[in-house]
């Protein structure tokens, strides 16, 4: 969990002139269903002409990853007996277990010995990709993965267009995996493999989102040239252990990413 003042909308508003207001609405164990629900259920009743929507999303987030996983406990898994207790818990472990960064690191080490981190791709099956294997395409998972997109994206057309008729901007903020991150290998501690991947995943997301005439902003470039250009190589934009949630440095790209889009779009001067 990051601090309020690490996060990129804390600093986003402080690179920027003027007075705004920075309406942060998310919660521990939400997925994309949950958010657009709140949406357009409630936060759209307060919007006005020219708000923007910023909608962060996660590759993960093609699967209710929170939740419990029927079709995971079909898979012939060794460990299947861990398998299917962090499946069950997860509930409970989302909500109430994963504040503490204790927890989350008996977490990290149950999961690394429940989960096959060597072999091919058909050997380790969903362990090959984990949590990114419906939003990179895994192989022999690539029916499921389409499906899951396709609901995915329907949710967001409909969100922008809803947004449209009330003049209000919406952008889908795409943060990278450490996969996709130069000099970030050791933080994947689970060997996930983009080799077994059919479909780049990133690309995916703003192929269909340009299709689609939907906003974005994409924060891989800023990971990378950082990465270029600094001097030290080792280090992280990652938290330990940790191949989704970017540390407070990353959030500072994630932020600088925001602020040069929303330039282009003569938002911000």
């Amino acid at each position: 969990m990051a601090y309020f003042n690490d996060t990129y909308y804390s600093k986003f508003k402080k690179k920027i002139k003027g007075d705004i207001n920075i309406y942060a609405s998310s919660e521990y164990n939400s997925d994309y269903k949950n958010t657009f629900s709140n949406l357009n259920e409630t936060i759209i009743k307060h919007l006005k002409k020219n708000d923007i929507v910023i909608y962060q999303f996660n590759f993960n987030d093609i699967i209710e990853i929170a939740k419990q996983n029927p079709e995971f406990k079909n898979e012939d898994l060794p460990n299947r007996g861990i398998i299917n207790l962090i499946n069950d818990t997860n509930k409970f472990r989302y909500k109430y277990l994963n504040y503490s960064s204790f927890f989350k690191l008996l977490q990290h080490h149950a999961s690394i010995a429940a989960r096959n981190t060597k072999g091919t791709c058909k050997d380790r099956k969903i362990h090959a990709l984990g949590p990114y294997t419906y939003g990179y395409f895994g192989k022999y998972y690539e029916s499921k993965s389409q499906k899951l997109w396709d609901i995915f994206l329907n949710e967001i057309i409909i969100t922008n267009k809803k947004l449209k008729t009330l003049d209000v901007s919406f952008f889908i903020l795409i943060p990278p995996i450490s996969l996709e991150v130069k000099n970030h290998e050791k933080t994947n501690k689970l060997k996930y493999d983009l080799n077994c991947s059919t479909k780049n995943g990133h690309k995916h997301i703003i192929k269909i989102l340009t299709e689609n005439n939907i906003n974005f902003i994409d924060a891989l470039p800023e990971f990378n040239n950082y990465m270029n250009k600094t001097i030290n190589k080792s280090e992280y934009l990652f938290h330990s252990y940790d191949t989704n949630h970017p540390n407070e440095k990353g959030h500072e790209l994630i932020a600088q990413a925001i602020l040069k889009k929303l330039k282009q779009f003569s938002f911000i001067y």
